[in-house]
């Protein structure tokens, strides 16, 4: 029997990819199954996952597939999988030897829907940890956690009961994805030890997206579109007004400061208010941002559409400066 099936997409990662593999191939969790996606790499990449498909044909399925980005890739990767549990990493990281099967034994314990860990931000020369959490029900997950899926595994019959799956969209798919599980949600275990890379390569703090960062308000049509649908809406209506300004004023802010186009800058900055005020026109007033004391609450009740272009414009200095910082 597979314990955890790995699904890993593949698009043009021939630098990275190596690095990636040879942490899996030696994990210490033995019953473990890697599912390469190749989605229509026109690199190397191709020649190095059939290398490794060569070496460990037990542990090692190579698919292939027309381009149609990261999530499509695990939703098409999905279909292979015959593990209990299914745990994804980007072609890009790398894991511990022993995450697989850490992660294993911590769901074992009381047959945990999804398990969480710690991770590391991998710099050019530097390291930052940062600690995910052990969430104590359903609408906790939304007040802290981390959409990305790379740090976690997810019980595969709990997730094809769902039928939940990532959007195919090119940014932001984890988010839907995390938002639309965590309703079905029983149980969730977390591991407080680091156990994935994270790498931050060169020029990805300041990495443009175009208009590609406009994505995010689909993503919350989407995600409240579902709630509503299955009637849970009322039920977590603080959370997800708390969640979705959190990202809209968080990470989406951030990629938003990134973009080097100024005046798709000017108008996604000014929309990212007005979507805020139009779905959740009394957001400051969430019982999540009461805490002042808290730094990012502090920040969040002190924007205004008034000083949003000044925010945005302090915030890309940070960034700029932040990757020369960072990338030295």
């Amino acid at each position: 029997m597979i314990n955890v099936s790995v699904i890993v997409p593949v698009y043009n990662a021939e630098k990275y990819l190596k690095k990636c593999v040879e942490s899996l191939v030696n994990q210490t969790l033995k019953d473990i199954e890697f599912i390469l996606v190749n989605d229509g790499s026109t690199d190397y990449s191709v020649r190095i996952m059939e290398e490794y498909a060569t070496r460990y044909p037990d542990k090692i399925t190579v698919i292939q597939k027309e381009n149609g980005g990261q999530a499509d890739a695990r939703n098409f990767g999905m279909q292979y999988c015959n593990g209990e549990y299914i745990g994804f990493v980007d072609a890009d990281d790398f894991v511990e030897h022993d995450m697989f099967e850490l992660l294993y034994n911590k769901a074992k314990e009381e047959c945990y829907d999804i398990v969480v860990c710690d991770y590391i931000k991998e710099y050019t020369s530097t390291q930052e940890i940062v600690k995910a959490r052990q969430y104590i029900s359903r609408k906790d997950m939304f007040l802290g956690g981390l959409a990305a899926p790379w740090n976690k595994i997810y019980r595969r019959e709990f997730v094809i009961k769902t039928k939940v799956q990532f959007p195919k969209v090119r940014i932001y798919e984890d988010t839907q994805f995390f938002c639309c599980l965590i309703p079905h949600v029983e149980k969730c275990g977390y591991v407080p030890k680091p156990l994935v890379h994270y790498v931050q390569r060169k020029g990805s703090t300041m990495n443009s997206q175009g208009d590609k960062i406009a994505t995010i308000f689909t993503i919350f049509d989407n995600v409240m579109s579902y709630y509503r649908q299955n009637g849970w809406h009322e039920e977590y209506k603080p959370e997800l007004e708390y969640f979705a300004v959190r990202v809209l004023f968080g990470s989406s802010m951030e990629r938003i400061c990134q973009c080097n186009d100024d005046r798709l800058r000017k108008e996604l900055l000014y929309k990212t208010w007005d979507y805020s005020m139009e779905h959740f026109p009394k957001w400051k007033k969430n019982k999540y941002l009461k805490p002042l004391l808290e730094k990012r609450n502090f920040y969040m009740r002190m924007i205004c559409r008034r000083d949003i272009l000044l925010l945005g414009a302090l915030l890309r200095k940070y960034f700029i400066y932040k990757e020369k910082k960072l990338q030295q």
